[in-house]
Order: structure tokens, then C-alpha cells, then sequence
């Protein structure tokens, strides 16, 4: 897990197009919601969400890196070795998908507006959990396809 401040540092970890990072930077809270292809290995689902206080399972992918942005509001996101996890429901590659029981205990990082959150195969996470209190936010997942 990274925690970044500036969009165009992603172009530090991941060969991606510059229109993606161009529109990762034109985020607003009009933009909307969908996904944004940019090529085969990289696309951007933005979606209206709310943060919650309650604990769920965590989440972890295999072929795709998260880059996840705060458009507005604010998230906290809390984030697990996947190897020190118990296994809730078995990987599906469609999906590239696989839940995981909550770790107590687990890290997290608290992120806002402008700041984005890098999450590789190996961060099972659990998102949109309330720093404060429960609000509407606005968000975008940017996945890569994950090269080790």
C-alpha cells in the first residue's frame, strides 16, 4: 500500500497512458459515474459511494492493482497482508475478486480529496469506511494490470 498526493507520481510505479493520469487529474464531482477505458491494461470506474462504520470482509485482487482517489469527501481504507488472511470466498478471475475475513487490528490509511491510495495484489482491503462519520462521496478505481 502507498499513499500518494500528487496523481502524476503514479506515472513513477506504473507505464500507463498519459490521458489516464490527465483524466485521473480532471476528476470532479460532475464527472460521471462509469467506466473510462485506456487501452487493455488500464480503465477507470468512477462511482457516487458512502462510507459506513461497520466492518465487512476485505478484498483482494491478482491481475490489477487499485489506485483509488478521493474526489470529494473523505474515506479511510484498511489494508491486510493477503497471506495472513482467512479465506472467505474463493478467488473468481472474472471478477478478479476474492473476500477475505476482517484482520482486527488491520493498518489503514486515512485519505481526502486529491489523494490517492495504491493498492497491489497483495493488500487485501477493506474501503469506504468512515474517518469520522458516515458520508456521500464521490471516488474513482483506476486498475492496472499488475506486472511484478
Amino acid at each position: 500500500m502507498k499513499k500518494i498526493t500528487r496523481l502524476q507520481e503514479i506515472k513513477q510505479y506504473f507505464d500507463i497512458p498519459d490521458e489516464a493520469v490527465a483524466f485521473m487529474e480532471s476528476l470532479n464531482v460532475n464527472t460521471e459515474s462509469g467506466k473510462y477505458e485506456f487501452g487493455p491494461d488500464c480503465y477507470v470506474n468512477v462511482m457516487d459511494a458512502a462510507t459506513y462504520t461497520e466492518f465487512a470482509h476485505m478484498e483482494a485482487h491478482r491481475v490489477y492493482v487499485d489506485v483509488q482517489v478521493q474526489i470529494n469527501g473523505e474515506e479511510r481504507i484498511y489494508y491486510a497482508d493477503v497471506d495472513k488472511l482467512t479465506n472467505e470466498t474463493p478467488y473468481n478471475p472474472e471478477k478478479d475478486c476474492a473476500f477475505y475475513h476482517f484482520a482486527e487490528g488491520s493498518a489503514y490509511v486515512d485519505y481526502c480529496k486529491g489523494e490517492a491510495v495504491i493498492l497491489y495484489p497483495q493488500d487485501a482491503h477493506l474501503p469506504n469506511r468512515a474517518v469520522n462519520a458516515p458520508m456521500k462521496m464521490k471516488k474513482a478505481v483506476m486498475k492496472i494490470r499488475y506486472q511484478a
